[in-house]
């Protein structure tokens, strides 16, 4: 069974979005390179939706005719994956020193 380059970066896609609930499920905190925090990660059979406050962005479409990340070299999205950060929550204080709950 021979694999295109589109299902190697659906795979990477995959991989990636496993990776990033793994972290979630385990009550790290998730970013985007855009330092936006990532609620959920959502994988259907097309799609991986990631959840953040207010809104819903597809993080890629399993459809070359439709998502230009179809197209974009793996080498270029880990360069996007490798700016977004995962915090653990038990590290993260207060400017008083305080643990914060919840929240950045």
């Amino acid at each position: 069974m021979s694999h295109s380059i589109y299902e190697a970066r659906w795979n990477y896609a995959l991989k990636m979005a496993h990776k990033i609930n793994k972290y979630l499920n385990s009550g790290y905190l998730v970013r985007d390179e855009g330092e936006c925090q990532i609620l959920t990660i959502t994988i259907t059979e097309k799609e991986i939706i990631a959840r953040y406050e207010g809104f819903n962005c597809v993080l890629f479409l399993k459809d070359k005719d439709w998502d230009e990340g179809m197209y974009t070299p793996i080498y270029k999205v880990k360069e996007r994956y490798e700016k977004w950060t995962i915090l653990n929550p038990k590290y993260i204080r207060s400017l008083t020193g305080g643990k914060k709950r919840g929240s950045i």
